[in-house]
């Protein structure tokens, strides 16, 4: 009897336990799978973390030191800009004064030189005779010495190509006009021996040394009758030079003149070279 209930007990602690270690097996499985689950959204979670917002970070922080590097750069081309439009500004303002400097020369070498001026002018006396003031003033080919003037200030190391271009146009144009009125003025003075002794000094009156040597002459006349008896020939001599050096120093006046106009030059707009 006592055997028979100790199987019986048996059996139910049998049953009891399969029951038991079964359900005990499965909590185990499905503990170890939300382990693993875990595991797995751990290393899914540094995957993304690794692969997508790390990438994006760096992206983001790449585009932010591009955009201030550009600022950067932006603000360095900025100040270049200024300092070469100030180096451009200063050259303009000294290759100015440069051509100035060139066409005042000009006019300080050429003006005095091709007209004549630095030659002595003598006044002449009651009794000298002619002294052919034409060829002594007026031989000076002023296109020739106009243009050799020039050559000497060396202008093409200075000007620019269309600035020297405008320039020389500008000289053979005052050369060839002084050199006509430099041809008319010595027909106009050859005119001269033709006037009349009256003629002459209303067309250039007499200068001061002839009035005070006519005046002294008048007085010798009044003291001492027949003495300094007034030649005709010299007379009129005398005021056919008057005349003629007149004509002389009028052209020698256009001549500077005419030379200074070329500091009025108008200069190409902006030149390319």
């Amino acid at each position: 009897m006592l055997i028979k209930n100790n199987r019986k007990s048996f059996k139910k602690f049998g049953a009891r336990y399969k029951r038991h270690g079964s359900r005990t097996s499965l909590d185990s499985w499905l503990a170890r799978g939300s382990h693993i689950a875990q595991v797995g959204l751990f290393a899914l979670t540094l995957w993304a973390l690794f692969y997508t917002v790390i990438p994006l970070y760096k992206t983001a922080a790449l585009e932010e030191q591009i955009a201030r590097r550009e600022a950067e750069l932006k603000a360095t081309e900025q100040r270049l800009a200024d300092t070469v439009a100030a180096l451009n500004d200063v050259t303009e303002k000294a290759y100015r004064r440069s051509r100035a400097d060139v066409l005042w020369n000009l006019n300080y070498q050429a003006g005095p030189s091709c007209s004549g001026l630095f030659r002595p002018v003598k006044e002449p006396g009651a009794f000298e005779d002619n002294s052919h003031s034409e060829q002594m003033l007026l031989d000076i080919n002023v296109g020739e010495c106009l243009a050799g003037e020039l050559d000497k200030l060396k202008p093409e190391s200075v000007l620019r190509e269309a600035d020297l271009f405008v320039l020389r146009a500008a000289v053979d144009h005052t050369a060839d006009f002084l050199e006509k009125q430099r041809s008319d003025a010595k027909v106009a003075m050859r005119q001269m021996e033709t006037k009349s002794t009256e003629e002459l000094y209303a067309f250039a009156s007499k200068g001061p040394f002839v009035q005070r040597m006519d005046e002294w002459r008048d007085m010798i006349r009044q003291a001492y009758p027949g003495i300094l008896q007034i030649n005709s020939e010299k007379e009129h001599a005398s005021a056919v030079r008057n005349a003629q050096e007149k004509i002389a120093r009028d052209f020698e006046e256009q001549v500077r003149l005419e030379i200074r106009k070329l500091q009025d030059i108008a200069w190409p707009i902006n030149p390319t070279k």
